[in-house]
């Protein structure tokens, strides 16, 4: 009887072991549940706040590199507009030479003729009266550079705002 005794005992204390430990297993489960839970909040958390400094600063890249290209582009327009300003200074300085040579070189002619041969005086006064015309010429040439190139740089000042 005794060992009936012992047996039902020992049943039941397997019994409560079984729960024991069932319950132990369950309440470590829980506590990894309870874990696994704390990381996902902080995972959901973290997550955003990550992402909208990585998209700051994205947004900050692309302001620098937009502000960079627009400066650069600046840049490239006033180098256009410096060398199309050379080319039209080159071709103007061309026609002015050209201009400026025929009565230059009409004045020279007629001085040459003056002292080198005997004219008489209606030929002296001849040849005065085309120097006098092709000094007027040149005159006349000048002033029309000078204007031009005062009107450009007027233009070009008030069409450039200041730095």
């Amino acid at each position: 009887a005794m060992f009936l005794a012992d047996s039902l005992t020992r049943k039941e204390q397997l019994s409560e072991l079984g729960e024991i430990q069932v319950k132990n297993e369950v309440a470590q489960l829980e506590l990894e549940k309870a874990d696994i839970v704390i990381r996902i909040r902080n995972i959901a958390f973290y997550s955003p706040i990550i992402l909208i400094f990585v998209v700051i600063g994205f947004i900050i890249y692309l302001a620098i590199s937009l502000k960079r290209t627009r400066k650069l582009k600046e840049l490239l327009h006033q180098t256009h507009k410096a060398q199309e300003s050379e080319r039209m200074q080159s071709s103007f300085i061309r026609s002015m030479y050209n201009d400026v040579c025929a009565p230059l070189d009409h004045i020279n002619k007629q001085t040459q003729r003056i002292r080198i041969t005997s004219l008489s005086p209606v030929q002296k006064a001849e040849c005065s009266k085309q120097i006098q015309e092709s000094c007027r010429q040149l005159t006349s040439l000048l002033d029309e550079m000078l204007e031009k190139a005062y009107h450009e740089s007027t233009t070009e000042s008030q069409e450039t705002p200041p730095d």
